[in-house]
């Protein structure tokens, strides 16, 4: 029970009332900094991740009404496909009675997610987020009309990624200015708390060292009245003490 009790004491001995102070400080700003990334982080990604998969729906949705006017038989499916949209922004797909028709070999038909790719052949659009290697894709498919087939897009989102990573360096950056600025205000802070306490304790050590008449100025700080004025009542009571005493000392010599 004894250690238990003791522990703490020696915990805010260590850190001093300025130290705990300024760990207040920080921690609340760490805490806000947190809270304020996070919102901020999600929330950006969630409005550059749906406004990215509602382009890529009406991109497919518009690419797979031009297939279905072309037609597939009419030329190359292939070639077809190599020139509705390049290759480096989305990579298009068509199945056609069990073949597979690619615009390049970025993507192969084995790469789409199987459930999808069932969903899409019984003729119910879909899409899915899922990785192609180490880069994040959104495939999306949709069936033809007139049992065409099924057509699908595959859409890369480094660029998203990139962007969402770099957000997040800059909010770290931020939450840890914003964690260093908490402390240096924790610490200008208990300055000024503890600067009349460093006062009352200068005067103090005047009147333990002789100087009776040495009192702590009452216009110091407002919030501190009852305390200065409670000392210097004490001190005017122990002056008169002491004269007190200095009296009858004097009468019995």
């Amino acid at each position: 029970m004894l250690e238990g009790s003791t522990q703490p004491r020696g915990r805010q001995g260590r850190f001093g009332l300025r130290g705990r102070i300024v760990i207040r400080f920080a921690s609340i700003a760490l805490l806000l900094s947190l809270t304020l990334g996070l919102v901020t982080y999600l929330t950006v990604r969630q409005i550059v991740v749906e406004n990215r998969e509602e382009s890529a729906i009406d991109q497919v949705a518009r690419d797979a009404l031009l297939l279905e006017a072309v037609g597939p038989d009419s030329t190359n499916p292939s070639e077809l496909l190599a020139s509705m949209r390049p290759p480096s922004r989305s990579t298009p797909l068509f199945l056609a009675e069990g073949r597979w028709f690619a615009a390049s070999l970025q993507v192969r038909p084995e790469d789409l997610p199987q459930d999808l790719v069932e969903t899409v052949v019984s003729g119910v659009s879909a899409r899915q987020f899922t990785r192609l290697g180490p880069s994040p894709v959104l495939v999306v498919g949709t069936p033809l009309r007139a049992d065409l087939g099924a057509y699908f897009e595959v859409f890369r989102l480094d660029d998203i990624e990139a962007t969402l990573s770099a957000l997040l360096t800059v909010l770290m950056i931020a939450g840890l200015g914003t964690t260093i600025a908490g402390a240096l205000l924790g610490w200008v802070m208990a300055g000024r708390v503890l600067q009349p306490l460093h006062q009352v304790a200068g005067v103090a050590q005047q009147i333990a060292a002789g100087e009776l008449e040495s009192r702590i100025d009452e216009t110091l700080d407002r919030d501190l009245l009852t305390l200065t004025s409670s000392f210097n009542r004490m001190a005017d009571a122990l002056q008169e003490r002491i004269a007190r005493e200095a009296r009858f000392a004097s009468d019995v010599a």
